[in-house]
């Protein structure tokens, strides 16, 4: 075991390494088309039919993955799986496109080996995690458990449209990085940490964006412009990417996340449908990321108990679901054995005066923005895949632009633990059909520096109702979820914008199709502080 391997075990509290490993490389799995994929296998010298746990991922095998080694070294073999057309893996790459089918060759493949122990658990995280969901509709009954992070099971909304509005900074983000991927290790983390997000930006501002692609690696990427060609939910093409029907007979699964990660709420649903369908889970979120070293502790840490206690020799008993919560603002950790935890909504309403009172107003008042396709408001922070470009940021910058509204409570005279999903209200009028709002709740600390906890958008088209009889209409909004802790002395705050560029794509005002627009119109807005609210979901 190598020193840092020893040094990362004991900084996550893991029990001591009980085992000396091996690996076997490169193993051979035929699919059923011809291609074989690559796979290397982590296990503890004296016992190769050790309890399993399978990996399937598109980020390769080198250099060996923690978790395999880790994992090894107390009592469990690993196997690692790359996907179809990557790290020597044969066949054409074409993400979530075979993983199903793969998956199933792969399972089939893996039952027929000397080492395989009679049960295993699924792991992975992100792509990885969504190989999981692709295989568990049909998964043989020795898969006994599925160990997930930051992922969903649909590829549209959870992923590549959010709430129907592109998803450019992830998409761009995740591109680059697969593009580079199989360089050399060090020039891939020199990429990562000083090149990738600048080429990222510069390829965001492109119009179109079907030309983003090629602006960032030099030439068209299929899976992107399939992406951009079919922007709907209801078209046909994403249903092999929708893999929303894996809950018959879904089996226990431990989960983890953090507040700032693009999957969140794709993956709170999920956890939703699970409980409903009284499918035990187990799941930590946290004030983290998509690559927070927090997030790959927690989950390294959860992972490892869940396959113990799945695979161990003695039959364990059904875990009982729980959800453990850390909130930001506090750090206290709380337990709750269903989400969303119960809570009491308490509503603050809009004033003329930029305030936020517990009172409504007494009359109405408007105020105004304009929102510039070409000067898009900029995101600052946020849920997305680009580490540089999301996670909390200082707003203070953005909510000086003219075309960010705010309203700020008083300070809070006691702390004030909000968990669960934030729900808006606003009467508000655009002289343009298609137009995007976007709502942003933040913490004002007592100095002012202001920065975000959540944030939602809704797109609203033509066929939105639009007009009340005033010109305005009322839109309803959710945040995603959050637990944040409003300590005394801070206050809340409420933005209301027309945009997050490059987290998504920004809404040109035309109508046109999404990946071949490049004509931009600038819209109007009047704000109605008579019937705009603010719902957050207090607890205890």
């Amino acid at each position: 075991m190598s020193w840092l391997r020893d040094r990362f075990a004991s900084r996550l509290g893991l029990p001591a390494a009980e085992n000396a490993i091996r690996t076997e490389r490169d193993l051979r799995i035929p699919m059923r088309d011809g291609a074989v994929l690559l796979a290397d296998r982590w296990y503890p010298v004296d016992d190769e039919r050790a309890p399993l746990v399978i990996c399937r991922t598109p980020y390769g095998r080198y250099p060996e993955p923690r978790e395999a080694a880790l994992f090894a070294e107390r009592g469990m073999q690993m196997l690692v799986v790359s996907c179809r057309g990557t790290f020597g893996s044969e066949g054409t790459w074409a993400p979530f496109v075979d993983e199903a089918g793969d998956g199933r060759d792969t399972l089939g493949w893996i039952e027929q080996q000397p080492w395989f122990p009679g049960a295993a658990v699924l792991a992975g995280a992100s792509y990885s995690g969504i190989t999981q969901w692709a295989v568990a509709s049909d998964a043989p009954e020795w898969v006994v458990g599925y160990c997930m992070a930051v992922t969903t099971r649909s590829m549209y909304d959870g992923v590549i449209y959010p709430r129907g509005a592109f998803s450019l900074d992830t998409a761009l983000t995740w591109l680059y990085g697969i593009e580079h991927q199989e360089t050399n290790r060090w020039l891939r983390l020199a990429r990562g940490f000083t090149i990738t997000a600048p080429l990222v930006r510069r390829a965001a501002s492109v119009l179109p964006i079907g030309g983003a692609d090629r602006k960032l690696v030099g030439h068209q990427i299929d899976c992107y412009q399939d992406w951009l060609a079919h922007p709907d939910a209801d078209d046909p093409w994403w249903r092999p990417l929708d893999f929303t029907p894996a809950l018959e007979g879904m089996r226990p699964l431990v989960m983890t996340s953090g507040w700032y990660d693009l999957f969140l709420e794709a993956q709170l649903r999920d956890v939703v449908a699970l409980q409903a369908a009284g499918v035990p889970v187990r799941m930590a979120v946290g004030p983290w990321q998509h690559s927070s070293p927090g997030l790959a502790a927690e989950t390294i840490r959860q992972w490892l108990d869940f396959a113990r206690a799945r695979l161990g020799s003695e039959p364990a008993p059904e875990p009982e679901t729980c959800f453990t919560v850390q909130v930001m603002g506090s750090g206290e950790r709380r337990e709750y054995s269903q989400w969303p935890p119960p809570f009491a909504g308490q509503t603050w309403f809009l004033h003329g005066d930029e305030r936020l009172r517990l009172q409504p107003p007494s009359h109405d008042a408007t105020t105004t923005y304009d929102y510039n396709p070409l000067d898009p408001t900029p995101n600052c922070g946020g849920r997305t895949l680009n580490s540089f470009n999301g996670a909390a940021k200082d707003q203070r910058i953005r909510e000086q632009r003219d075309d960010v509204l705010i309203w700020t409570s008083p300070p809070m005279t006691s702390d004030h633990t909000v968990i669960g999903t934030v729900e808006v209200e606003l009467r508000i009028a655009s002289d343009l059909a298609d137009v995007d709002y976007f709502v942003r709740l933040c913490d004002v600390s007592p100095r002012g520096r202001s920065r975000n906890i959540t944030d939602g958008l809704i797109r609203r088209c033509p066929s939105s109702p639009l007009d009340e009889g005033d010109g305005a209409a009322t839109i309803r909004l959710t945040l995603a979820p959050t637990a944040h802790c409003f300590r005394a002395g801070h206050a809340i705050r409420l933005q209301v914008s027309s945009g997050a560029h490059p987290i998504v794509a920004r809404n040109l005002g035309t109508g046109e199709p999404v990946g071949t627009s490049e004509t931009a119109r600038t819209s109007h807005h009047v704000l109605h502080v008579l019937g705009s609210k603010l719902t957050v979901p207090v607890v205890d």
